[in-house]
């Protein structure tokens, strides 16, 4: 079943809107949304079924993992084994923002969201809807470009 909620949400709903992209998210869905650089695809990182739905959609190879939306440097700790001086000096300077870290992985997050090195790609959005998810969020979110494996990555919605 696919759904349309555009953003910004209508005046006065964005509760409405927002509970229900939570409930898309904790019933295994998937959704493309807005990024502060392109239009992204994701859902529960936490969720395999999830994860394998993004790898086929997007067309993309399993040994390339997804990285992952968290809501601010301190959720670091839920998913990174350990944060190093230099990776916390660029998360306060560059973060919120489009930069990408990668930190060495805790155990029992899913195939397709680690490396085979071990690793986990980690980012907290400067978007305000994204923010705001990634806050009220339980897990973490698979943010990929919205486009097929290769392919530019879609700067508006219609892309």
């Amino acid at each position: 079943m696919s759904q349309k909620i555009t953003y910004p949400f209508p005046a006065g709903r964005e509760g409405v809107f927002k509970a229900l992209i939570q409930q898309i998210i904790a019933g295994g869905g998937t959704l493309i949304f807005p990024t502060e650089t392109f239009y992204a695809l994701g859902g529960s990182a936490r969720d395999e079924t999830v994860v394998a739905k993004i790898f086929r959609l997007k067309g993309r190879r399993r040994n390339v993992p997804f990285p992952l939306l968290i809501d601010s440097p301190e959720r670091l700790t839920d998913l990174a084994a350990s944060v190093p001086p230099a990776a916390a000096a660029l998360t306060a300077k560059f973060w919120p923002g489009p930069l990408t870290l990668v930190f060495t992985a805790r155990p029992g997050l899913p195939a397709g969201t680690v490396s085979t090195e071990g690793k986990v790609a980690l980012r907290v959005s400067s978007h305000p809807l994204l923010r705001e998810l990634a806050a009220e969020l339980t897990v973490p979110l698979i943010a990929t470009s919205a486009n097929r494996h290769g392919e530019p990555a879609a700067a508006d919605l219609e892309e």
